[in-house]
């Protein structure tokens, strides 16, 4: 495995604490003006996920304020990776997740990223919001998809942050410049996950798939619970702050969570004797 240069104690907390802070600064900035930028295409169909829109910094409070529960779960990634770190458990680690500060840092932030990519849709209802929000989920699968080829065929810190990068930008692009490829977008990245998973279990890591098979169990309830939030269903009342599609927001912030534990297995089988 490759040798990394040891990350400060606090790596994977500062840069989540770092990210959140920034964001906060252009959320007080961007509300302040109204929210600036052409509104969602859902304001036109009167179907923004059920909430009605309100006067104010937040235009929808109750799917808005339950986004924060993303970014509680990329704190607690970061502040269980920097605490095993510190506790000096996995300094010998041959997991990447265990071993160093960069992997988790940035899983830990992309994490708390999605969390505010949704609340600066649901807050704003903004195009861009839109926009930002679909952002989280390119680079969540990314980051799955690119972890698992790392860890299978043992690339280098650099050749990851190059293929993460690039496939980020290749997906990234056609759907937030031209606005093209939404759903092909999402169905190849899960259909390639899926396809790495294939790949880990054949490979000769040695992984732990019960908090995988957690993360992917709790999307059961999530899916019914966004299917019965719908406009027109039993969970939808517009005027309300129990919104299901906020329940949605807190059940989906714990599949990461899980996922991250699953990214901690999987060292290399040592070598016959």
């Amino acid at each position: 495995m490759e040798r990394m240069r040891q990350p400060s104690a606090f790596a994977e907390v500062a840069c989540a604490a770092a990210l959140l802070a920034i964001a906060t600064v252009l959320f007080v900035a961007l509300a302040r003006q109204d929210w600036p930028g052409i509104p969602h295409p859902c304001l036109a169909r009167a179907d923004c996920y059920c909430e009605a829109p309100r006067a104010g910094w937040i235009r929808q409070p109750a799917n808005s304020w339950s986004c924060l529960a993303g970014v509680f779960v990329g704190f607690a990634i970061a502040a269980h990776s920097s605490r095993s770190r510190r506790s000096g458990r996995t300094a010998q680690a041959a997991n990447r997740m265990q071993a160093g500060g960069f992997y988790p840092a940035l899983y830990a932030c992309i994490v708390v990223y999605s969390g505010i990519g949704a609340a600066f849709f649901h807050a704003s209802l903004t195009d861009w919001g839109g926009k930002l929000d679909m952002a989280s989920m390119i680079l969540s699968f990314g980051f799955w998809l690119t972890y698992n080829v790392t860890r299978v065929f043992g690339l280098t810190k650099t050749q990851f942050l190059a293929s993460f990068i690039g496939l980020t930008a290749v997906l990234l692009v056609p759907r937030v410049v031209f606005n093209v490829l939404g759903f092909e977008i999402f169905a190849g990245l899960t259909t390639a996950v899926l396809l790495s998973e294939i790949v880990v279990a054949r490979s000769p890591l040695r992984v732990h798939r019960s908090w995988l098979w957690v993360s992917l169990v709790l999307y059961l309830p999530a899916l019914g619970v966004w299917w019965l939030s719908l406009s027109g269903h039993v969970l939808c009342e517009p005027a309300s702050l129990l919104q299901g599609h906020a329940l949605w927001h807190v059940i989906t912030a714990l599949s990461p969570g899980a996922l991250y534990l699953y990214f901690r297995s999987g060292e290399r089988t040592p070598p016959a004797a």
